[in-house]
């Protein structure tokens, strides 16, 4: 191929998300040898020539998360900031959800002639002072406690998947999780479940979004005149410095409080599909056939949780890889209209086909 050439060409050839590109060109975890080598030789036989990486002193190298075809003007770079403490790497490997928006994220910028530089970052607040970019993307989730922003930040900012700070001034992009729960709800009614229960780390709120879920499924429960159950732990997720992972022995308290509900649930709709497999384990241990005597329902769209689990369960699909091309394009629109209002936009569900 010609000049023309970009990373997106590659991903596509290589058939790949342009993260996993991005990963084997600057070196970073996540992707194993065997996929490394495999892009590597599509990189090499489609004549491809990546930018360098750009990198930043301090304690924290910055590495190009992406990187673009050599051409005589310079683009304008975009810088994604991943506020998720385990990295890029272990979002690669083990958050595919997360992965598929930043693919999106990269496909769309490279697209529309930006290149994209990531940082990892605990805050938003270093990041949020520097106006050497032609824009920013925050992706994850402010935390309680760190002071919140005021004003506009020093380039034209989203944020994306989490939830912004109280006074965040910029655009904010995320899946619209109350619709999640209305369309698990709608759906276990048109089969026919009259008693359902969700399981889930907690409710909604401010600092979690995550949590409407549940709240937007018991709600459209009780209006078609079902029973909804919750059930609810705080410490469902374990959040280690290494790993999140799902409590197995929290799934099986919350599954046994379950069976012993009146009247019983026949259908259970899970927060998120990586706690999936530790209730297939419970499930089984406790004698209850998934599919058969408890409905299941989950919501993601990973593969890398469901790929295997058998019956598999009912699939809620947040479209990711969109999720990652509106916080792009929103990006892009406010690059080219700074001064128009702030937007706050949602990206709707689908039953997986």
């Amino acid at each position: 191929m010609d000049g023309r050439t970009t990373i997106s060409d590659v991903a596509r050839a290589a058939g790949v998300g342009v993260g996993t590109v991005s990963r084997v060109i600057n070196r970073a975890p996540g992707v194993s040898r065997a996929m490394a080598q495999h892009v590597q030789a599509v990189i090499a036989r489609l004549g491809w020539q990546p930018a360098a990486p750009e990198q930043r002193p301090g304690p924290r190298r910055r590495r190009a998360y992406a990187a673009v075809a050599t051409s005589a003007a310079p683009r304008p770079l975009v810088e994604l900031v991943v506020l998720f403490r385990l990295g890029v790497g272990w979002m690669a490997e083990h958050a595919p959800v997360y992965a598929a928006a930043l693919d999106g994220i990269a496909a769309e910028l490279e697209t529309a002639g930006y290149a994209l530089h990531v940082a990892q970052g605990d805050s938003w607040r270093p990041h949020a002072v520097r106006g050497t970019h032609a824009g920013r993307i925050f992706f994850g989730a402010w935390e309680a406690g760190q002071e919140p922003p005021t004003g506009r930040s020093a380039v034209p900012t989203v944020w994306v998947v989490g939830m912004p700070p109280p006074g965040f001034a910029g655009d904010h992009v995320q899946v619209d999780h109350a619709a999640i729960g209305e369309l698990a709800a709608r759906h276990l009614l048109s089969l026919g479940h009259r008693a359902c229960a969700y399981l889930g780390s907690a409710l909604g709120s401010p600092d979690s979004a995550i949590g409407y879920r549940g709240d937007a499924f018991a709600s459209h429960l009780q209006r078609g005149g079902a029973t909804a159950h919750l059930l609810l732990h705080p410490g469902l997720i374990r959040l280690g410095r290494q790993e999140h992972r799902p409590d197995a022995g929290v799934v099986r308290t919350l599954l046994v409080r379950m069976l012993g509900l009146s009247p019983r649930p026949t259908a259970l709709f899970v927060q998120a599909d990586m706690v999936v497999p530790a209730v297939y384990r419970a499930c089984k241990e406790l004698g209850v056939l998934p599919q058969r005597e408890v409905t299941i329902i989950t919501c993601n769209n990973e593969g890398r949780y469901l790929d295997g689990l058998r019956p598999a369960p009912l699939v809620i699909d947040i479209h990711a890889a969109h999720l990652g091309t509106v916080a792009a394009r929103t990006l892009i629109a406010r690059i080219l209209h700074p001064q128009e209002p702030s937007l706050r936009l949602t990206v709707r569900p689908t039953i997986a086909g």
